[in-house]
This record gives C-alpha cells, sequence and structure tokens, in this order.
C-alpha cells in the first residue's frame, strides 16, 4: 500500500520494530481519533529510547475518500512525541479488499445524511512483533496504560504470547 511517506509500503518495511496497525478512515467521528489517541499516549508513555521502536501504522478502509494529502495530514495530528512519525495506508479498492480479507475484518459502508456513508469496521489495534508476526489485537477501549504495557513487552521479550493475545476485538 502506499503510504503517506510517498513510498510504497509492506510489513516487512518494519523488521526490527513492533507494529500497531490501526483500520479505519478519516472521517470517523469516534472510534479511529479516539484509537490513535490511545496509541499516542501509550507510545508517549514508553522510555524514550522504546518509542522509536514502535511504528504506528494507520490504513484506510475508505481510498475513494482518503486521498494521500489528507491522510497524511490526518495521521501528522497522531504523532507520538520522541517517537516514529505515524504512517497512514492507502491502497487501490482491490488492495483495500485483500487487506480486510487477510486481516478478516469487517468494513461495511452504511448510508449517511450527513455524511454521505459511514463505514462499520472492526475496531482494534493489530500487534505484530520484530519479527513481523501477529501476537495479538488490542481491542477497542482498552486503556492506554494496558496498550503501553502490551508494546513495552513486545518491545522486550524475543518470543511467546504476550497478554494482549489473548483479548479479543469487535466490531463497531
Amino acid at each position: 500500500m502506499a503510504a503517506s511517506d510517498g513510498r510504497e509500503r509492506h510489513l516487512s518495511d518494519f523488521r526490527g520494530q513492533v507494529v500497531a496497525l490501526s483500520v479505519g478512515y478519516t472521517q470517523c467521528p469516534d472510534v479511529c481519533p479516539t484509537t490513535l489517541i490511545d496509541l499516542k499516549s501509550a507510545v508517549e508513555g514508553l522510555p524514550p529510547p522504546q518509542r522509536r521502536q514502535v511504528q504506528v501504522l494507520f490504513a484506510t478502509l475508505d481510498p475513494d475518500r482518503d486521498g494521500p494529502a489528507l491522510l497524511k495530514e490526518y495521521v501528522a495530528a497522531f504523532h507520538p512525541a520522541s517517537g516514529r512519525p505515524v504512517l497512514g495506508l492507502r491502497g487501490s479498492a482491490e488492495a483495500t479488499a485483500k487487506l480486510i480479507g487477510q486481516l478478516q475484518l469487517v468494513a461495511e459502508k452504511r448510508p449517511s445524511e450527513s455524511a454521505g456513508y459511514t463505514v462499520d469496521h472492526t475496531a482494534g489495534i493489530f500487534l505484530f512483533d520484530a519479527a513481523g508476526r501477529l501476537r495479538g489485537l488490542a481491542p477497542f477501549g482498552q486503556s492506554a496504560a494496558d496498550l503501553r504495557s502490551d508494546l513495552a513487552r513486545l518491545l522486550t521479550e524475543g518470543s511467546g504470547v504476550p497478554a494482549t493475545a489473548q483479548r479479543v476485538a469487535h466490531a463497531d
């Protein structure tokens, strides 16, 4: 998928870093910005050297409305202090459908009088270890402290399953 930094990105580009992937869309009224605020807070709660070891990604499920410039501006608002910039990811309709299938997401457009449509989607944060393995899904509404703890565990352990993997995500 194309990233807000202007490069084509793949999960393998982030080997050696813990990756926190959130999916959604820029016009989301509540879940998406709340999730990204919680991620920002969780990363900022890590010791400064660890903050640069976490890459936050936001993949849009609405590539029709979330153009590159809008996506870049949106994710910039959630850049954690002393951390890596959040990268927005945007693909074609086909690439977005492939991502939805790979992650087994819910993503359905619903009519909306005020916005034309909304996108009901899986809420949560996919957590990948430094080797690129999916290690868990932090559910929407998890406290920033618990999310910080999950990130810290992924940063410090080489193998094993973090507590996050025991949690279950839900669709909103």
